[in-house]
């Protein structure tokens, strides 16, 4: 795919497609690597750094006791 196409996309060269037909066309549509959509995707939500603290050290307590 010509690069100029890609980048109008948003896309890169390299980038996984997913081709599926639907009648007499072709559709390709990006896959996208799930950390590089965390890392640079947008956001949701927000969670404090003290409330994911908590959070890890309960989930940590009970992997102990599991």
């Amino acid at each position: 795919m010509p690069r100029d196409v890609l980048r109008r996309l948003g896309l890169r060269e390299g980038c996984e497609l997913l081709l599926h037909l639907e009648g007499s066309r072709i559709v390709l549509t990006p896959v996208y690597d799930p950390l590089e959509l965390a890392l640079k995707g947008p956001k949701y939500a927000r969670v404090a750094f003290e409330e994911f603290e908590e959070w890890s050290e309960k989930w940590q307590q009970e992997q102990l006791e599991g």
